[in-house]
């Protein structure tokens, strides 16, 4: 049996707007019904694997667990990044997680927000490397270049490592090539696309890795044994876990060894990186044309229309067009030019715009709220509160606030009064004022908040009681 560990971090900010900060593309249902994450998970829950271990940045934490509970998966672990570490130090965290309670573990290694439609090859491969990884080697799972792809990492094939031949050394990986150059990898029929696919012993990657960095371990070993559970999280301890190097998998381990090995795969692969890739998986109509939400289409081929905001975004007569209008913003581009999604984040991160990095819909354990309007001392949200979930005690220095139902029951703690809103309903919390918002009824509970005060922020919360073990010795702010 195999231990997959599957990496929840990254921004997916090639994807912008629909993916941001807060709500990253593993967390979407993007070619299909379920989010990217459970797409992955559902790929290895069957009795040749146990439940996966999963590794994700702490503001992350409850979308993971809810997306998980609502497809009935039970992970082996829920690991809390600190701090952003990239793949190295997420992934040798959960190795070692592993390696605690068996020390002879094959790990497979995945990533949250790929698409794979062939598991079958994927299965085969997994079986074809096995005697492979028992020899020590850290076995990387290679996409067949079929096309000059500028967005994926290359590996370079060297000799046969078995008799049949399709497991064979690496000789280099290469960073995202220019056109001219993967066109020049495609020629050679040596190189795959890079799907960031590994699998390996627990111990050779530990006996690799010490070799090459034994300080590197350390700080892993530490931030294991020093961690701290939390509900149904593991937080890996902060000092260890922010001494480890931000350094990819590939650069920290797989450049740096002789024991790398690649097995080409065909399983239909897809990273969904960018605006292209998802156009590229998703079902098209006769002319090539992708429609997400409310849209229109005439006389276009190869483009690609994406509305969840309201409003009709209506495309004629272009060719290979990206047109997304979603939670505020629009993006407009081209297929070929999709891939600098990520260089107009930068841009809009360096001009100070980083709220438009950020989703209005926020979410939270107990539901969600998107602000509606802001202005000079007032800021107005819609909240939503699923069947059974209730806010945290808390009180504000700097405002009150005022709620309005618009549907469901909400029961209402203020001060020394417990009483209960239903539609058309609303009560006035006055600064100061201590107060819980709690849904005891089987129907999510919508309501109007209108906040007024000088500060109108998320960090005026000071919480009393919360059931979801949010405290201050984690962290503050946050509903």
């Amino acid at each position: 049996m195999i231990y997959p560990i599957i990496l929840s971090g990254g921004s997916g900010s090639r994807l912008w707007p629909i993916s941001r900060v807060s709500r990253p593309k593993q967390f979407l249902s993007l070619y299909s019904k379920k989010p990217l994450i459970i797409d992955t998970a559902e790929r290895v829950n069957h009795p040749e694997f146990y439940a996966p271990t999963v590794v994700c940045n702490v503001d992350h934490r409850f979308l993971v667990g809810e997306s998980f509970a609502e497809a009935g998966i039970v992970p082996r672990g829920i690991l809390l990044e600190p701090v952003a570490r990239s793949t190295a130090a997420a992934i040798l965290s959960a190795v070692y997680s592993i390696f605690r309670d068996d020390a002879d573990a094959t790990i497979l290694v995945m990533p949250s927000d790929h698409s794979i439609e062939n598991h079958e090859s994927l299965f085969k491969a997994l079986k074809d490397t096995t005697s492979t990884a028992e020899l020590g080697k850290i076995i990387t799972f290679g996409i067949q270049a079929i096309s000059p792809e500028i967005g994926y990492g290359y590996i370079e094939a060297g000799e046969p490592l078995n008799v049949e031949g399709n497991v064979k050394s690496v000789t280099r990986f290469h960073e995202k090539p220019d056109v001219k150059t993967a066109t020049e990898y495609l020629e050679t029929g040596r190189y795959s696309w890079n799907s960031g696919i590994f699998m390996f012993k627990a111990e050779a990657l530990f006996r690799i890795v010490d070799a090459i960095d034994s300080e590197f371990i350390k700080n892993v070993i530490h931030s294991v044994e020093k961690s701290v559970s939390d509900l149904d999280f593991i937080r890996l301890d902060n000092s260890s876990f922010s001494a480890l190097p931000n350094s990819s998998f590939d650069v920290a381990v797989m450049e740096k060894t002789t024991e790398a090995a690649v097995v080409q795969v065909d399983m239909n692969w897809s990273d969904i990186g960018s605006w292209h890739s998802l156009w590229g998986v998703s079902n098209k109509d006769s002319n090539g044309n992708v429609s997400v939400g409310n849209t229109a289409i005439l006389d276009c081929s190869g483009s690609l229309a994406w509305n969840d905001d309201g409003g009709v975004t209506a495309l004629i007569g272009v060719e290979d067009l990206i047109v997304v209008v979603n939670d505020g913003s629009v993006l407009v581009t081209t297929r070929d030019q999709s891939e600098k999604v990520k260089l107009l984040v930068d841009q809009l991160k360096v001009s100070g715009r980083e709220s438009y990095l950020q989703a209005r819909t926020i979410y939270r354990p107990w539901g969600s709220y998107r602000t509606l309007d802001t202005g000079n001392g007032y800021l107005v949200k819609r909240i939503v509160v699923k069947p059974g979930a209730r806010l945290s005690l808390q009180y504000h220095h700097h405002r009150a606030e005022h709620w309005v139902v618009v549907s469901g029951t909400a029961r209402v703690t203020s001060g020394e009064n417990v009483y209960d809103l239903k539609q058309n309903q609303s009560t006035y919390l006055p600064l100061g004022t201590v107060h819980r918002l709690e849904n005891q009824e089987k129907v999510p509970l919508v309501l109007i908040e209108v906040q007024t005060g000088e500060v109108l922020s998320e960090d005026d919360i000071v919480r009393l009681d919360d059931i979801y073990g949010r405290n201050a010795h984690f962290e503050n702010g946050m509903m």
